[in-house]
């Protein structure tokens, strides 16, 4: 018996600051989570001031150039006479429905 007691003081030796050991690793990540948590916190504050301001901007300049905006072909009154080139949903109309094109028939 004399030979189990000091293995018994031993393992429970090595137990206690096992568990001392595993304490301090738990207490130490925990604060380093906390802390990475903070500055987690901060930048997403930090990112949506950023963007806020940045989106401001942008608007800003969307008003600006809406204001300046020229005259443009689209604003101007359509005139009877379409270019060659435009067409509008009309002219197709016209042009398909009420003037068909002659079709081309095969005799054989």
């Amino acid at each position: 018996m004399g030979l189990l007691d000091p293995l018994k003081k031993l393992l429970f030796g090595v137990k206690g600051v096992t568990k001392h050991q595993a304490e301090q690793a738990v207490d130490y990540t925990k604060e380093k989570g906390e802390a990475l948590f903070d500055k987690t916190v901060d930048m997403m504050k930090d990112a949506g001031e950023i963007l806020g301001k940045t989106g401001a901007k942008v608007l800003d300049k969307v008003d600006d150039l809406w204001e300046k905006k020229p005259e443009t072909p689209y604003n101007q009154k359509i005139t009877d006479t379409p270019s060659p080139v435009s067409y509008t949903h009309l002219d197709v109309y016209k042009r398909q429905v009420l003037h068909p094109a002659p079709s081309l028939t095969v005799i054989q």
